[in-house]
């Protein structure tokens, strides 16, 4: 609601706003309930990766690192509009799964359908970044699969981290 109500104060020239929608985003410290943690973690003790429905549904994943750099280059170009701050991947549950495994060391896991329908198994976020390029400069830089290895270090090799904020 809120870009809703900014795009239309930019519209009517009230205010110079830029609002950014973000993809799937990834990084070291994501809460464990999504599918990457998920994932990743049933990899590392070589248990079966289970996607719903068919895997078939698409997601986008940006890192934390690119939507850092997409805020500061929304910040230095206010009246921009709505732009979509994405990543390079756009994967199926069943892909995803897939390229875990494939990257986690020594793992034996299998990649299966686990039975239980997904409601959003038609759904496709594969968003077009272009317009995001062309305002202010955006375009993804860290790759799922650069970028996996790290997280799935980061959680079989936990590190405390650091909590500056308090």
């Amino acid at each position: 609601f809120r870009s809703m109500a900014c795009e239309l104060f930019r519209r009517c020239g009230r205010i110079a706003a830029t609002s950014l929608r973000l993809t799937s985003v990834i990084g070291v410290g994501m809460a464990v309930g999504s599918v990457l943690p998920l994932f990743a973690s049933r990899a590392l003790r070589s248990e079966t990766l289970a996607y719903h429905g068919a895997g078939a549904r698409v997601q986008n994943f940006v890192h934390v690192d690119d939507v850092v750099r997409a805020c500061v280059l929304a910040a230095g170009h206010p009246g921009s509009g709505v732009l979509i701050a994405g990543g390079a991947d756009s994967l199926s549950m069943k892909d995803l799964a897939g390229l875990v495994v494939r990257l986690t060391p020594g793992s034996t896991s299998r990649v299966t359908a686990s039975g239980r329908p997904d409601a959003q198994d038609d759904y496709r976020w594969i968003p077009e970044l272009e317009p995001a390029r062309a305002a202010v400069g955006y375009a993804p830089c860290i790759p799922l699969d650069t970028f996996l290895p790290e997280y799935i270090e980061s959680i079989a090799h936990p590190r405390p981290i650091e909590r500056w904020w308090e």
